[in-house]
């Protein structure tokens, strides 16, 4: 269940040190972004998930994984910070990973 090392990892550490360093809400030109904390977490979970190493030790980049990674990495970020707590970011880390790989078994 990786989803639970993760979540304590992205959502309780990173995030709760990102939330309480960064200021809530950012603004350049006109654009203000709420909650950049969120954002950043989101980044650093589509990196970590997104870099492959293959055998011959050459570092890739699957942008696709990376791009869907951060989506859900905003999403459990905001879930744990709407609900103060972070079980329900692991149930849902955890139901999609179960989704993510029961959906291929049934074709």
């Amino acid at each position: 269940m990786p989803g639970i090392d993760e979540e304590i990892m992205f959502r309780s550490v990173l995030l709760g040190i990102m939330l309480n360093a960064l200021k809530a809400r950012i603004s350049f030109f006109n654009l203000s972004i709420r909650n950049p904390s969120l954002i950043l977490n989101g980044l650093l979970f589509g990196l970590v998930h997104g870099l492959q190493i293959t055998e011959e030790l050459d570092v890739n980049f699957d942008y696709l994984m990376g791009l869907g990674t951060f989506f859900y990495g905003y999403l459990y970020g905001w879930i744990t910070i709407q609900s103060r707590s972070i079980l329900l970011g692991v149930f849902s880390h955890n139901f999609s990973n179960v989704l993510i790989h029961l959906i291929p078994m049934i074709k």
